[in-house]
């Protein structure tokens, strides 16, 4: 239903993955799932090891292992969060490590890195771009918050490593925008403009538990444990710290303040990240500064974070071991024996509270996404947003009307959209809110009726359907037809199409019922062509989203009077060939079978191929780096003396010496 877009590069990397488990779709599916579980954890252990701690290091991958984000993820559907669990250790290393060093010839090298890791995770996930940009833009505030880096010079390269992440940060999401061209135009707004539907309170994002995975209250010992490098931290560590916590804040009020349709998950992540990192940098300031204190509380701080963190690590025992982690037994290829499309192909609406439906929503409607497939299960493309189109605002309000009980007639209504199934996910967390409500809604119509079995779904087959393309010969259906649907009336159209028997296409797209008439396809115009004697029909754009071609023997792009000049020239040797007596073979004067094809295939080659020349040309500066470590930016923080003066140090006020 959605517009029309360049395919995701999301797709190949699938595609890769798909080569890898020799094209098994179990194995891509497992690997999809569980290798972020073990990037994530890897990300935090090399990522902290620039705090100079090898205790903390392996406590903040450990730590990270043990956060509900990836798990609950998983169980409520949100993809995006596993991917944003996945590299947002990587991303904040790499960004913190720019933010606190003297600008280098080397650092764009460091910034192509972090972009490709950036463009990877938009590909996957577009709110990503979001996330890279916030993360630096909170690493730079944090900065403010805490003082003047002393990277050991004044002016210039101050300002660079106290704005060096936002930069970085802006640097990334647009260089991740460019590697994602051209599907990244219209593909990422789509995705970030989508509606959520995440209802977590305050609490629960502090704890990061949004789903059925966490330990209750004991997901409150992580942000006690992180707490010990701001009691006992000095110098650059504090400071680190400081920026951390700043970090953590900053994402936890934007999920609290925006619900994006990927879920709360792929922003609670970067908070997560940043909360291990204070942990490592805990363990640090206990090695080094704790005996620089007299002795007091500050001595028994340390006790209460290894308690803290102990205590944050049990609850992943009680839940690490099912291995499904609220996954449901069955998805939505089970959730009804859907007929093969042939000859007459068809749309199944899939209808549900934000985050239930199987594929990335096309449209709103009441508190409800909706989104729709070409014949039984969606296609891997559905999983990114498509643009928003008027064929989907039009069953966006078909379904309002629906929900407002103001039609019985909801079938008819979604006929020319080409649905023929309504498929509702149940929830059991959700249903008392709006499944109920739509449910209702459902049973009320006249010309729908339940037949599924499946307890996860509930399926409705339309009565009045029709093809997503089909065919009306001259006449009053056709003429009806095509006025209803230019002046946006769905139920007249409908019903006009079902009053003469409508001529499917066949399944290769070629209409041969009368070579006359009218043509409708439930696609945005401009998506689809319809070629008659090999020459593109001209398409009218209905005030329902879909598209009519007018057909006739000679019909084509050309102009009214040119056609009914060659009419009349057709007419003319007809009749002259009757006159002479001639009698025409079967297969004279036969005007070839109109053909429907896909619009654009040309331009989506081209846009392929320009995605693959970007991505190997970064790759490619990225190879020719010198050899130096690949995280060198994991070695980028400056180390101050531990024995600076006070002076030198940046100290909580009043501590004791």
């Amino acid at each position: 239903l959605g517009g029309e877009t360049f395919g995701p590069p999301g797709l190949l990397f699938m595609g890769l993955v798909g080569v890898v488990s020799f094209w098994s779709a179990s194995v891509a599916a497992h690997l999809l799932v569980l290798v972020p579980l073990l990037v994530g954890p890897l990300g935090a252990y090399v990522g902290a090891g620039q705090f100079g701690s090898a205790r903390g290091r392996l406590v903040a991958g450990v730590l990270y292992a043990a956060l509900p984000v990836p798990y609950d993820a998983i169980a409520t559907g949100h993809y995006a969060g596993l991917v944003s669990y996945a590299v947002a250790p990587w991303l904040l290393a790499g960004l913190c490590a720019l933010g606190q060093r003297h600008a280098s010839a080397s650092d764009w090298r460091r910034i192509a890195g972090v972009a490709v890791v950036a463009a990877l995770a938009i590909s996957l996930a577009p709110v990503m771009v979001a996330v890279v940009v916030a993360m630096g833009l909170a690493l730079s505030a944090g900065s403010l918050l805490t003082g003047w880096p002393d990277v050991g010079s004044r002016g210039a390269a101050q300002v660079y490593a106290l704005l060096g992440a936002a930069g970085a940060g802006i640097a990334a999401g647009v260089a991740g925008f460019v590697l994602l061209l051209p599907w990244s135009v219209r593909g990422l707004w789509a995705a970030l403009s989508a509606p959520g539907d995440s209802h977590v309170g305050i609490g629960e994002l502090l704890r990061l538990q949004t789903g059925p995975y966490g330990g209750g209250d004991l997901g409150w010992a992580l942000l006690v444990a992180a707490a010990v490098s701001l009691l006992i931290g000095r110098g650059w560590r504090l400071g680190q710290a400081g920026r951390m916590w700043a970090v953590a804040f900053g994402f936890f009020a934007l999920a609290r303040a925006w619900s994006p349709a990927a879920g709360p998950e792929a922003l609670l992540a970067p908070a997560g990240a940043a909360l291990v990192y204070c942990v490592a940098l805990g363990a640090a300031s206990v090695e080094v500064d704790l005996s620089a204190y007299r002795f007091g509380w500050r001595q028994f701080v340390p006790a209460v974070g290894v308690a803290a963190s102990l205590v944050a690590v049990l609850p992943l025992f009680s839940w690490a071991a099912g291995g499904r982690w609220g996954l449901a037994p069955t998805g939505a290829q089970a959730a009804y024996v859907f007929p093969a499309p042939g000859s007459e192909p068809y749309r199944v609406l899939w209808v549900g509270p934000p985050g239930t439906i199987p594929l990335a929503s096309q449209g709103s409607s009441g508190g409800l996404s909706f989104a729709a497939s070409l014949g039984s299960t969606p296609a891997a493309s559905q999983l990114w947003q498509a643009p928003a189109s008027r064929l989907a605002a039009s069953v966006g309000r078909d379904l309002a009307w629906a929900q407002a009980g103001d039609t019985t007639e909801l079938g008819h209504l979604l006929a020319l959209a080409g649905v023929r199934y309504i498929a509702v996910p149940l929830e059991p967390r959700r249903v008392a809110r709006a499944d109920s409500t739509l449910l209702a809604a459902l049973a009320r119509q006249v010309d729908l009726s339940e037949v599924g079995i499946d307890p996860s779904y509930a399926v409705y087959a339309n009565s009045s359907w029709l093809p997503v393309f089909f065919g009306l010969p001259p006449g009053t259906a056709a003429n009806e037809l095509s006025a209803a649907a230019l002046a946006g009336d769905p139920v007249a159209a409908a019903r006009a199409a079902q009053a003469f028997q409508a001529a499917p296409l066949s399944a290769s797209g070629i209409y041969r019922a009368g070579q006359r008439g009218v043509v409708y396809g439930a696609v945005p115009p401009g998506s689809w062509a319809l070629k008659h004697a090999s020459r593109p029909v001209t398409a009218s754009a209905g005030a329902l989203g879909g598209t009519l071609w007018h057909l006739g023997p000679t019909s084509g792009a050309g102009s009214a009077p040119s056609r009914a000049a060659s009419n009349r020239a057709a007419s003319n040797r007809a009749a002259s060939s009757r006159a002479a007596g001639h009698v025409p073979s079967g297969n004279a004067g036969r005007v070839p079978p109109a053909a429907l094809e896909p619009a654009g295939a040309t331009g989506q080659h081209l846009a392929a191929l320009a995605t693959v020349l970007l991505w190997s040309a970064c790759l490619v500066a990225l190879l020719r780096r010198r050899r130096g470590g690949p995280g060198s930016g994991t070695q980028a923080v400056p180390r101050h003396s531990d024995t600076s003066p006070v002076g030198d140090e940046l100290v909580l006020v009043g501590e004791e010496r």
